[in-house]
C-alpha cells in the first residue's frame, strides 16, 4: 500500500498529458481503494438511482471542461474522447 501511494502521489506530480493509459487506470484504482478504506460501503446506504444518474451526470460536464482545456492548450485530444 505505501508503494501504491508513492506512485499516486508521483503521478500527481506529473503532467497530464505525459500520462499513458495504464498510469491513468493505475491512479484510478489507487483512489478507489483509498476511498473504500475510508468511507466503505457508505454509499450503498446513500445513494439511489438517481443520485447516480446525478453524479455520472457531473461527470461527463467535468469530461467536457477537461477536454476543452486540453484542446485550448493545444493538446491532442483523441476524437472518440470528443464525442
Amino acid at each position: 500500500m505505501i508503494i501504491r501511494l508513492e506512485r499516486e502521489e508521483e503521478l500527481r506530480r506529473l503532467r497530464l498529458h505525459h500520462l499513458t493509459s495504464s498510469d491513468f487506470r493505475e491512479w484510478i484504482q489507487a483512489r478507489k481503494e483509498e476511498g473504500q478504506k475510508r468511507y466503505g460501503d457508505a454509499h450503498l446506504k446513500r445513494y439511489g438511482l438517481v443520485d447516480v444518474a446525478e453524479e455520472l451526470q457531473d461527470s461527463l460536464i467535468e469530461m467536457e471542461l477537461v477536454l476543452d482545456r486540453l484542446q485550448k492548450q493545444g493538446i491532442k485530444v483523441q476524437p472518440e474522447l470528443k464525442e
